[in-house]
């Protein structure tokens, strides 16, 4: 099998596997349950335990869900690289734009504190969810997250011209991404509908 081949191969497994709408699905709830929790002033569930038990639950879906549909995935070492500095680059970009956005308040010049300290709370807010949520779009192959990070910074604009409590980008960010995830889902249901599938994809 040519290179050509192989490589388009391997990125049609991928996108089989990354197209089930579950990510998705837990972002947007993780967004929509901090986002309700702050406009009612309840805190249903603390936002690290969302995040912690993302993961978890994401497995146990996959397992029940696209591991039955489009069997276990073993990635093979080039894309196992590609995914691992991808991580890398996700994780380094957070720190940079925590740094850019924060120290600067503490350790810089003053005109650049003054400055920090005029630019609104809720943007700083969406930076740090819009700019990630892009990122990895980019290096995940994931456009869904592009349009998710629009999503954040043009709810935010427009809460803001109306006045309206900062919780909503969330709400309005989480409602896209569970309606985007629902679609999604659909739609690989529709693609894979058969289960029992054993073998093993390696992408």
């Amino acid at each position: 099998m040519d290179t050509h081949r192989l490589s388009e191969l391997e990125g049609q497994t991928y996108r089989a596997v990354v197209d089930d709408g579950l990510w998705d699905l837990l972002l947007g709830a993780v967004f929509l349950l901090m986002g309700v929790s702050g406009i009612t002033h309840r805190r249903l569930i603390p936002g690290y335990l969302l995040i912690a038990f993302s993961m978890p639950v994401w497995r146990y879906l996959r397992k029940r869900i696209t591991e039955p549909r489009v069997g276990y995935v073993q990635w093979n070492p080039a894309r196992k690289s590609r995914m691992k500095r991808a991580g890398c680059i996700l994780a380094i970009s957070v720190a940079g734009l925590l740094a850019v956005l924060l120290l600067p308040k503490f350790l810089g010049p003053e005109a650049l504190r003054q400055g920090l300290l005029q630019i609104p709370g809720r943007w700083k807010a969406a930076v740090l969810l819009a700019i990630p949520l892009a990122i990895a779009g980019y290096v995940f192959e994931l456009k869904r997250l592009l349009i998710y990070a629009a999503v954040v910074l043009l709810s935010t604009a427009i809460l803001l011209a109306v006045e309206a409590r900062g919780e909503w980008v969330l709400v309005v960010s989480g409602a896209a991404a569970i309606i985007s995830g629902l679609v999604v889902l659909a739609m690989f249901l529709r693609r894979y509908p058969g289960q029992g599938k054993e073998q093993a994809l390696h992408g």
